[in-house]
């Protein structure tokens, strides 16, 4: 995937919220603009090796969701 696919994905991921709750509108898409970027981070070291493994990202994502869930700010979205 292109760095373009993985944003548009994340976007797409996020529209139905942005949708319901607009004031985050903005909030949600730029996390899922860097969220899409991402898994390209590493295109100057090994490529697909180290950033492409979406289990090493849950550790992250699903403290964030739940966060963003209990306490839903600009800041956690």
């Amino acid at each position: 995937m292109m760095a373009t696919t993985h944003v548009f994905t994340g976007l797409a991921a996020v529209a139905p919220i942005a949708y319901v709750v607009p004031e985050f509108g903005v909030a949600l898409a730029v996390g899922a603009i860097l969220g899409g970027l991402a898994p390209d981070f590493d295109l100057v070291r090994t490529h697909r090796r180290t950033l492409h493994f979406p289990v090493a990202g849950l550790a992250v994502a699903i403290p964030a969701v739940v966060l963003a869930a209990v306490a839903p700010s600009t800041l956690t979205l």
